[in-house]
């Protein structure tokens, strides 16, 4: 909604922002934010993007479970 008023670089630098836990993660996120931003002005289909992020969604969702019930993998 905001990005075709804001632009791609400020809107993936708030998308960061509102995931950010560490800065770490800030980063990740505002470069994943760029890169959905880039696939809806790429695609014109607002599901592409989407659904880029539940992929990202399920495989950190499953990472984080695995890490959880065995710490040594």
């Amino acid at each position: 909604m905001l990005q075709p008023s804001w632009g791609i670089v400020i809107v993936s630098f708030i998308f960061g922002a509102l995931h950010a836990v560490t800065f770490s993660y800030f980063l990740l996120a505002t470069t994943i934010g760029f890169f959905l931003g880039w696939l809806l002005q790429y695609s014109g289909n607002l599901m592409v993007p989407m659904a880029v992020h539940v992929l990202y969604d399920v495989f950190a969702l499953t990472l984080l479970a695995r890490l959880y019930r065995n710490p040594r993998f």
